[in-house]
C-alpha cells in the first residue's frame, strides 16, 4: 500500500559510522489533510473535525495569506498527527542540498518494487520515538514551486499582537518574575539532544531550556543506555507534573526534533500535552513546522512569545538576571542560525550562556564579549559545524568568535560522543586553546559512562 505525505524538511545530518550516509529528517502530514489547500478537493479532515469548517470557509473566501484566515488556521493544522520520516542517501547525494522548512512530496510503501526508490532507506516513526522506526520503501520529490510556496505560507506562524505583551497582573503566577534570582543549573544526558533546568535561590524549578529526550539505540552506545533512559523518565515525569500550581518558563532553542521530541511523546497523552502547553510561559523562535502549530494552538496567546526580529537580549518579565535573545547569522534560514539563546546570572554574580545549537557568530557581539562566562554550553553539542555560511568545519577554525571565558570556567558538551560527529575533537581542542580548559570540560556522555545522568552546578 502506498501512502502519500507532504513533508516539511527539518534537518540534514551525516552519519558518523562507516556508511557516511546523508540523512534528511522531515515532519510529515498525510496528503489527505492538506490537499484541499492545493487542489480544492475536500479532505477527510473536514468531517473528522467539524469545528474546523470555519478554517476552510475563510481559506476559500480570503486566501492563505489573509490575516482573517491566518488567525484561525491553527484550529485545523494544530490537530494533525505528529509523524516524522528519516530518509537515508549515499553521501554527497543531490538531496544533501536543501532549503530549510521547504516542503516536498513523499510517497511511502510497505511493498518492495511498488515505487521507484531514490533513497537507501526510509524510517517512519512518531515524533518522540527513535528513528529506527518502520522501515519502508519510498520516493521523495520536489513539489512544484507554487505548491511548495503555498504550504510554506500555510504553516507560516500567525503572531497575534498580544503575544508580544505580558498579561497584566499575572506576573506572580509565573515561574520568573522581576525579583527572582537563580542559584543552580542542571544539564541532563539525553544522548545527542538537550535538556537543561534552571532553579531559583529557593531551589524551585524556574525554567527549562529545550525538551530533548532522544537517544539512538546503537550497539556502540549500549553502555550509556541506562542513564539516558533515566533522564528520559525523569524529564517526562516532570513535564507531566506541570500545572497551574507549579508553572515554569520553557525556552525552545530551535525546532529540531532532538530538542523538542518530548512534546511528541506527550502528544499521545492528550491531557498532559494540553497542561504542558497551557501552564508554562513559552519563549520560542519563529518556525513554520507542524509541531510549532500544535503547541501554539493550545497555548494562551499571552504566554506564547515568538522571537522573529529583535536580536539583542531582552529581560524575561523584567528580571535583570535572565535574558532571552535571538540567534541571527547573516539571514541564513537554517535553525542553527535562527534560534534562541538564554543568558543568566547566578545570585553570586556568575554568568551562564546557553546558545543551543547555534554557531557563535549568530550571537550579538555584546553577548559574546560583554560578560565573562563561568559556564558555557558549547554550541552544536561541541560538534563540527559546516552549514554555510558559518566558518566551523570549513578548514579554518581560527576565526570563530568565542564567548569570553574566566579563569574558573566550565565548558559543557551535551552529546553522546558518537552521533553526528560530536563532540568533535578538533572543535574541543579549539575551545581548549582559547582557555576552556580540559580540566574544566564537562562531557555529559562521560558522566553517563560513570553511571550518572546529570551534572549540577551550584555556587
Amino acid at each position: 500500500m502506498v501512502t502519500k505525505y507532504y513533508a516539511c524538511l527539518s534537518r540534514h545530518t551525516v552519519e558518523s559510522d562507516a556508511l557516511q550516509r546523508d540523512v534528511l529528517e522531515f515532519e510529515v502530514v498525510e496528503e489527505q489533510y492538506l490537499s484541499f489547500f492545493l487542489d480544492g478537493k475536500e479532505p477527510r479532515g473536514i468531517t473528522e473535525y467539524p469545528s474546523c469548517q470555519q478554517v476552510y470557509q475563510k481559506f476559500l473566501q480570503y486566501g492563505v495569506t489573509d490575516p482573517r484566515f491566518q488567525e484561525v488556521k491553527s484550529n485545523y493544522l494544530g490537530d494533525t498527527d505528529p509523524w516524522a520520516v528519516s530518509v537515508y542517501f549515499n553521501h554527497n547525494s543531490r538531496w544533501g542540498q536543501y532549503i530549510y522548512e521547504n516542503w516536498y512530496s513523499l510517497w511511502l510503501s510497505d511493498t518492495p518494487g511498488e515505487l521507484e526508490d531514490d533513497g537507501l532507506e526510509y524510517a517512519l516513526y512518531r515524533i518522540g520515538q527513535e528513528d529506527e522506526g518502520t522501515q519502508l520503501y519510498g520516493n521523495l520529490r520536489h513539489l512544484p514551486a507554487e505548491q511548495a510556496r503555498l504550504l510554506k505560507q500555510l504553516y507560516e506562524p500567525y503572531i497575534p499582537p498580544i503575544q508580544a505583551e505580558k498579561a497584566e497582573g499575572k506576573e506572580l503566577q509565573n515561574s520568573i518574575y522581576p525579583y527572582v534570582r537563580f542559584e543552580k543549573i542542571t544539564f541532563y544526558y539525553v544522548g545527542a539532544a538537550l535538556h537543561i533546568r534552571i532553579f531559583d535561590e529557593t531551589g524551585r524549578l524556574a525554567a527549562i531550556f529545550d525538551l530533548g529526550t532522544r537517544v539512538a539505540r546503537r550497539a556502540s552506545l549500549v553502555h550509556l543506555q541506562a542513564p539516558a533512559d533515566a533522564s528520559k523518565a525523569e524529564i517526562l515525569d516532570l513535564l507531566r507534573s506541570i500545572d497551574g500550581n507549579n508553572p515554569v518558563t520553557i525556552f525552545i532553542s530551535h525546532w529540531h526534533i532532538d530538542h523538542y521530541n518530548a512534546l511528541g511523546i506527550l502528544w499521545n497523552e492528550s491531557d498532559n500535552f494540553i497542561k504542558l502547553c497551557q501552564n508554562p510561559e513559552w519563549y520560542v523562535p519563529h518556525s513554520g513546522t507542524p509541531m510549532f502549530m500544535r503547541v501554539q494552538k493550545r497555548t494562551p496567546p499571552s504566554k506564547f512569545h515568538v522571537y522573529s526580529g529583535e536580536q539583542q537580549p531582552q529581560k524575561v518579565v523584567g528580571n535583570e538576571y535572565i535574558e532571552v535573545g535571538k540567534i541571527d547569522f547573516k539571514g541564513n534560514p537554517h535553525p542553527h542560525h535562527q534560534g534562541l539563546f538564554v543568558r543568566l546570572q547566578f545570585s553570586n554574580g556568575r554568568n551562564i550562556l546557553l546558545p543551543g545549537d547555534t554557531t557563535y557568530e549568530g550571537l550579538p557581539l555584546n553577548v559574546r564579549n560583554g560578560r565573562k562566562y563561568s559556564i558555557l554550553q558549547v554550541c552544536h553539542h561541541g560538534g563540527n559545524y559546516s552549514i554555510y555560511p558559518a566558518t566551523q568545519g570549513r578548514g579554518s577554525q581560527q576565526f570563530i568568535p568565542m564567548p569570553t571565558k574566566i579563569v574558573e570556567n566550565y565548558a559543557v558538551y551535551s552529546a553522546d560522543g558518537v552521533s553526528h560527529r560530536h563532540p568533535n575533537l578538533t572543535y574541543v581542542t579549539y575551545h581548549r586553546n582559547r582557555g576552556y580548559l580540559e580540566k574544566n570540560e564537562v562531557c555529559l556522555h562521560m558522566i553517563a559512562a560513570d553511571g550518572y545522568n546529570k551534572m549540577e552546578f551550584e555556587w
